[in-house]
């Protein structure tokens, strides 16, 4: 921020970032609710107000965002605006960023108060996030057009806990779309999942495993390691950071508790928290009290 000349982040907003080779991008909202990018460019870090570029709306005080690339230079941010609606700040060339309205675009589903979640299948594109409804929504460019589909009523689903984490992926080397969310029935971590993107079915792998209910503050953490494709969830309950992973498709949900057994800090259930694997290494970082 400093270096940049960047104004200070909004607190309590999320924050969103990914690398391009030695290219590094981090994206947040400042104290007056406008969306910024900081792109290091492997010599020197700068600072743009995309807000003021795009002539965009002013973010929600309330914000989660994802970010993700296509491919480079093409550039994708997913934010909710002051009004509740999901826009996409964009760029497919680096430099002639713009707006979208995908509120507007897709039929009118308003965003809630809970995280958001993403990621790209070449240049489809998958939103997803807590409707004011309080049912998963999944926003999706098919490489033409945007539509909306509501999750939670495809895959006759219990509604997410309001504020609720989400978390999605697709498994490597398939089309297997998997959402995770923090259910209304109890506090249970759900599985939304589709093997097509057309047909969802709901799981309670709270159940499943005999795992403690979820907190609902922190949010979602979910990836797939490889190249055995295990599925690996973490979730807070109470204070204590949780993993249940599926070890391979033909077993079942287990779950640990890693705080207890490694000896972790307690949570602090008002940050985020985030992770990654590489190959079967996984990493995991949260705030402690």
């Amino acid at each position: 921020t400093s270096e940049t000349g960047a104004p200070a982040g909004l607190y309590g907003s999320a924050i969103s970032g990914f690398a391009v080779q030695n290219f590094q991008y981090v994206y947040y909202i400042s104290v007056d609710l406008h969306l910024h990018q900081l792109l290091y460019n492997n010599s020197n870090w700068a600072d743009s107000d995309l807000t003021a570029i795009t002539s965009g709306p002013l973010s929600s005080n309330t914000t989660q965002m994802v970010a993700f690339t296509t491919g480079s230079p093409a550039v994708h941010v997913y934010f909710t605006a002051a009004s509740g609606h999901i826009h996409q700040t964009f760029t497919t060339t680096g430099s002639n960023w713009q707006d979208q309205d995908l509120t507007s675009l897709t039929g009118g589903t308003f965003g809630g108060s809970g995280w958001m979640a993403g990621f790209n299948i070449g240049n489809f594109q998958y939103v997803y996030f807590i409707a004011n409804t309080n049912h998963v929504h999944q926003f999706f460019y098919n490489n033409l057009t945007w539509t909306d589909e509501d999750l939670t009523t495809l895959s006759k689903s219990a509604a997410a806990v309001p504020g609720s984490g989400v978390a999605a992926l697709v498994i490597p080397g398939t089309k297997k779309l998997r959402v995770y969310v923090n259910g209304a029935n109890g506090n249970h971590i759900l599985q939304l999942a589709s093997g097509n993107g057309k047909t969802w079915t709901s799981s309670d792998l709270c159940k499943k495993a005999k795992a403690p209910p979820a907190s609902a503050g922190p949010g979602l953490v979910a990836f797939a390691t490889t190249p055995n494709n295990q599925i690996h969830l973490f979730y807070s309950s109470g204070d204590n950071l949780y993993q249940l992973f599926l070890p391979t498709p033909s077993t079942k949900w287990q779950f640990e508790d890693l705080t207890t057994e490694y000896h972790g800090g307690l949570m602090n259930t008002n940050a985020g928290f985030a992770g990654y694997s590489l190959q079967n290494l996984q990493y995991v970082y949260y705030v402690a009290q």
